[in-house]
């Protein structure tokens, strides 16, 4: 057992809503996309699942600056995941996302010196992203459609539109307010901060090790588990995947570590133990933690020439956040790991360059996102 120093993502109320505004640079979860750059905003094209060609929903964007690279001075990183359940499935693409964009110290948009975190002045004095360009409504990315019957509110797709109407048609028509109007759309996922924080974490890297920790300390999960029902239960009250298309002895065997040898699994599963709540974990230029034995098998290159590099991936855990269906039976959003790699050289040849997600399941099944 060898130990490292990583970053580990953990979702958190922010004390202030308006700290997760652009303005302060945000590592956040769900709700619009702070847009760093909000003139030169993708078009819903660029954000269309691999599957079902639906425009992908924001899930979360991480701060990560370059600090050995001028034009990465700001540098964010944006996750879209879809929200077709059927996009899932162990034999589909990759539904999510991936886009990085950079802006020097000196540019357009933010003032060169470090906004006064303790307060909500910032958020205030830069110019709201509708001044730039149309964002939908529903989930705040790019729009070029408008509602005919205001011609003042924007959406990206029909769907958004429909799926917005009920709240829309008030202000819209002039019908009177029954209640409470809801603030945002069902579509996106409620606004969390995503807090960093650097830890120390135990890395399993052979079976010998494994054997040894479990002689020592006597905390594996094979040594004092509870029953193979007590454990689904609580895997699934946690919010961990579902893992669709298994069969529940078979999901049992796997979340007990009953009838596998995995040791990839076995690594996961121990280099957690000390962090269960994490989302994300952070580690540009290292190693991702693999849950299941099949490993990615070829990254594709940037679009620049240059190769790409491991920097972050999202956890399970962050299934629970997102309040999704955890039945074991149909289909729902679900994975065992997102492995996200990004370009090496850290091209800024695009606004908003397009990334690499890979998402593997536990039971060994990977699926590679498209170029777009």
């Amino acid at each position: 057992m060898e130990k490292s120093c990583i970053d580990l993502g953990f979702v958190d109320e922010p004390e202030n809503p308006w700290s997760l505004h652009r303005a302060y640079f945000p590592s956040k979860f769900g709700g619009k996309p702070a847009w760093l750059n909000p003139k030169d905003l993708p078009n819903a094209d660029k954000l269309c699942c691999s599957n079902c060609a639906e425009v992908c929903i924001f899930l979360l964007q991480l701060y990560a600056p370059d600090e050995e690279m001028d034009e990465a001075f700001h540098r964010t990183l944006l996750v879209f995941c879809c929200k077709n359940t059927k996009c899932y499935k162990k034999t589909s693409k990759c539904p999510f996302v991936i886009l990085r964009c950079c802006l020097p110290q000196t540019n357009s948009y933010y003032p060169p010196t470090a906004p006064n975190y303790n307060s909500e002045a910032a958020s205030k004095s830069l110019k709201p992203v509708e001044d730039f360009c149309n964002v939908c409504e529903v989930c705040g990315c790019r729009a070029d459609k408008k509602c005919s019957g205001c011609n003042k509110v924007s959406y990206c797709q029909r769907s958004h539109q429909v799926a917005d109407w009920k709240l829309h048609k008030i202000t819209c028509k002039g019908l009177p307010q029954n209640g409470d109007i809801p603030k945002m759309s069902e579509l996106i996922f409620q606004e969390m901060e995503i807090v960093m924080e650097n830890c120390s974490v135990e890395c399993y890297s052979d079976k010998s090790e494994h054997e040894s920790d479990n002689d020592a300390d006597n905390e594996c999960e094979s040594d004092i588990r509870p029953s193979a029902s007590e454990e689904l239960e609580t895997v699934l009250k946690n919010g961990s995947p579902s893992m669709q298309g298994v069969s529940k002895d078979e999901l049992v065997k796997c979340l007990t570590n009953e009838g596998t040898n995995d040791l990839n699994y076995q690594n996961f599963s121990k280099s957690i133990k000390s962090n269960p709540d994490q989302v994300i974990r952070y580690d540009r230029g290292g190693l991702p933690l693999q849950c299941s034995k099949q490993c990615p098998s070829d990254i594709e290159p940037c679009q620049c020439g240059s190769e790409r590099q491991f920097e972050f991936q999202i956890m399970p855990q962050l299934l629970c956040e997102m309040k999704v269906d955890t039945s074991i039976e149909g289909d729902t959003i679900d994975w065992g790991t997102v492995m996200v790699f990004t370009c090496k050289a850290n091209c800024c040849t695009d606004p908003y360059s397009l990334e690499l997600a890979y998402k593997q399941h536990f039971d060994g099944n990977e699926t590679a996102a498209s170029k777009i």
